[in-house]
């Protein structure tokens, strides 16, 4: 999966706002286990700003599969978002 600077710059920062911290953009990813404020109810927070942020809509499924920042950028890569590409 290939995301680009800006794209994954943003997706930081959607984090950052969600999870109310700062985290490093040099770190290769975010892992729900590593973050002491990732709920059930900041993971749903998470989920309607992506959607809003990105115009997409996640599938239930889709809602489940999230454990990290990782996941998030392969599922916009799949639905095709700018910055975010699979391969």
């Amino acid at each position: 999966m290939n995301v680009d600077s800006t794209a994954r710059d943003g997706l930081i920062q959607l984090f950052s706002e969600v999870f109310m911290q700062t985290f490093d953009p040099s770190t290769p990813d975010i892992r729900r286990e590593e973050v002491a404020t990732w709920d059930s109810i900041s993971h749903l927070r998470l989920v309607m700003d992506i959607e809003a942020a990105y115009g997409v809509s996640l599938s239930d499924e889709e809602l489940m599969g999230i454990a990290s920042l990782g996941d998030v950028a392969r599922l916009l890569a799949q639905k095709g978002v700018e910055g975010f590409s699979e391969g």
